[in-house]
């Protein structure tokens, strides 16, 4: 959902929402189906409704960091939103361990060797495995048992199949990676799929029945976009059915970081937001801080520019009280 600026009413009414108006009149925009909703303030129990409209201008997002004008004079009754079914009944951990409750630290797993020391035994400073399928391959067929054995030795997994076009070494086929993540369904607590990617529609179904949460990403490693654009972001990726929503961007700039350090306060629902490269190493820490659900650390190779090891990262949010030392 995105703001519309229309002839008569104040522009930049209140933040998007994606699920529900905001306080003050302003008109949202569906980017997937380009249709339109008038909202007025809720606590005058005033319904959503279609009407004429003239000389209004509505900004639809394309693509990440691209804009389209698109113009018109009425707006549509329909609501496009669709939101997801929640299964927590179904959820294979208990609900104190699901992403969203706490800022959880997530060890990447980017190695066949580290996958299998890690189903022999949970490895310290992380509470969540990403086990990163495009870098550690299939393991000779044993990668779905695998996962399965990890999250039985006490770390629930996240499967991540991340294509190379999204910064990841995924090079096979579409339909294959989708069939890989359905498969394993069966054997892990969550998978990530990027917002962009619309033939993950099945998946983030699947995934629903199964009890499995989704986590919806975006990455941008090359700049940080307005926050206007890292908020139409969430509210696609919260649209499209995902549990959390997880922001990556390369900080460049104060302004940069300054822009990722206001989304988890006006998100509209658990958000983890990270900052990558030299300048957005601090946000691994800062953020958790700040409202965000995840970061995530290396336990062998870094999966991204600027990530910490997840002991680094245990270390500091302890000691900026974000987080309870394993001492006590």
């Amino acid at each position: 959902m995105e703001i519309l600026e229309g002839a008569g009413f104040p522009s930049r009414g209140g933040a998007p929402s994606c699920s529900r108006p905001a306080s003050r009149h302003f008109f949202t925009g569906c980017t997937a189906c380009s249709e339109l909703w008038e909202w007025v303030d809720p606590h005058l129990s005033i319904p959503p409704f279609g009407g004429a409209i003239q000389n209004y201008s509505k900004r639809r997002l394309t693509a990440p960091g691209q804009d389209a004008l698109i113009q018109g004079d009425r707006l549509p009754r329909k609501n496009c939103v669709k939101p997801s079914k929640r299964q927590n009944s179904r959820s294979r951990i208990p609900a104190r361990q699901r992403l969203g409750v706490t800022p959880w630290i997530i060890g990447c797993v980017a190695t066949e060797t580290r996958l299998r020391a890690c189903a022999r035994n949970a490895p310290a400073n992380c509470d969540w495995l990403e086990v990163r399928l495009d870098r550690v391959g299939l393991c000779g067929g044993q990668w779905h048992d695998l996962c399965a054995a990890a999250q039985a030795a006490g770390r629930p997994v996240l499967l991540t199949i991340r294509a190379a076009r999204e910064g990841g070494a995924w090079k096979g086929t579409e339909a294959k990676r989708r069939a890989l993540l359905l498969e394993g369904l069966t054997s892990v607590a969550a998978v990530d799929l990027e917002i962009s990617t619309k033939t993950s529609d099945p998946v983030i179904q699947a995934a629903h029945a199964a009890g499995v949460q989704v986590v919806g990403s975006f990455h941008d490693f090359k700049g940080t976009p307005s926050l206007k654009v890292l908020q139409a972001l969430e509210c696609r990726g919260r649209d499209r059915g995902a549990d959390v929503i997880k922001i990556a961007t390369h900080v460049r700039s104060a302004a940069d970081m300054a822009r990722l350090m206001a989304l988890p306060a006006l998100a509209q629902g658990p958000i983890a937001v990270l900052g990558m490269g030299a300048r957005g190493a601090i946000s691994r820490v800062a953020l958790p801080c700040a409202g965000s659900c995840l970061t995530y650390g290396a336990l062998d190779t870094a999966t991204a520019p600027g990530q910490p090891t997840c002991r680094e990262l245990a270390q500091e949010l302890v000691r900026w009280g974000a987080r309870v030392s394993a001492n006590g």
